[in-house]
């Protein structure tokens, strides 16, 4: 059965690389990490999600909804004194810790997944991820009339959007690729296929890896968006005299011999070759000295 399993793997990925050149690349840079989409609730993430994995020929699990299936409704979960809130962390810590090490699928996660540390650095240490950056006001709009998600069932939905927003964008900016997805909107598909220029870029394209941190701030893929500097690309940056990793292998950068330090070391003036240094001239008779001085190298000259 294992041996099945690692053939229906091949063969996904054989069938994401037929499709799409960029597919196939993409998944030899990732080979066992997972592609993991974090973001606010309502960013895309269950709806983008599986389209990527189509592009990429891939598997798309949803944490929140596996946990449902297993654990029941969350806003019940959430109002129940004997589990609340710190029961369903503990929940989706278990779900994606299990979800990341079913090799390279792509994983939809709860909005608040990513702000908790230990999730953050696992999927940061075993996954690739993608911040979908929704319009804040198209969250708004979207979430309005919300009744599935427990920490929006309150008075001033708008409000809590927001405080969510502010809360988490700096968890949320610490992935790998920052994806803004603003008005007008694409189809899910064409979405998806944004995903992957990015992926791309961010894996294949050797940028990253070329372009000092500096420059990589704002590198930007063939879709035009946006990749904000990740915490893997700091760590390529840092790595940098000794070797990193960018998905596909060891890069090793070759350092340009150092310009010469010492005195010693610096090739002498033009001048000095063709002429002997001529002594500062003061004093009454400075200009006597120079035409006296000027026909004994003449005569010399000649001499020789």
């Amino acid at each position: 059965m294992a041996g099945s399993s690692r053939s229906r793997g091949v063969a996904r990925k054989q069938d994401g690389g037929a499709r799409s050149s960029k597919a196939g690349e993409i998944l030899a840079a990732l080979g066992t990490r997972p592609v993991v989409l974090v973001g606010m609730p309502a960013s895309g993430k269950s709806t983008i999600g599986p389209r990527l994995a189509k592009e990429l020929g891939l598997e798309f699990l949803d944490i929140d909804k596996r946990i449902v299936a297993e654990h029941g409704n969350l806003i019940e979960m959430f109002a129940d004194s004997d589990r609340g809130e710190k029961y369903f962390r503990d929940l989706e810590a278990k779900e994606l810790a299990k979800c990341l090490e079913r090799g390279p699928i792509v994983i939809a996660t709860g909005g608040g997944c990513f702000a908790e540390e230990s999730n953050r650095a696992l999927i940061l240490n075993k996954a690739r991820s993608i911040w979908l950056d929704t319009d804040l006001k198209e969250l708004r709009r979207r979430l309005k009339r919300d009744t599935n998600r427990p920490l929006l069932q309150c008075a001033d939905i708008e409000q809590k959007v927001d405080q969510l927003y502010e809360e988490r964008s700096p968890f949320y900016q610490k992935a790998d690729i920052r994806l803004p997805l603003v008005p007008p909107f694409q189809k899910e598909k064409k979405d998806a296929r944004i995903c992957v220029d990015e992926l791309y870029a961010f894996l294949c394209s050797g940028r990253e890896a070329a372009l000092p941190a500096a420059e990589i701030s704002h590198v930007s893929g063939t879709s035009g968006t946006a990749i904000g500097m990740s915490p893997t690309a700091q760590r390529m940056h840092d790595d940098h005299h000794s070797g990193y990793d960018c998905g596909g292998g060891v890069v090793e950068t070759i350092q340009a011999p150092a310009a010469a330090s010492g005195e010693e070391e610096r090739p002498p003036p033009l001048d000095s070759l063709t002429a002997a240094p001529q002594p500062l001239l003061a004093g009454s008779n400075a200009r006597a000295d120079l035409a006296s001085s000027t026909r004994s190298r003449e005569r010399s000259s000649r001499g020789r």
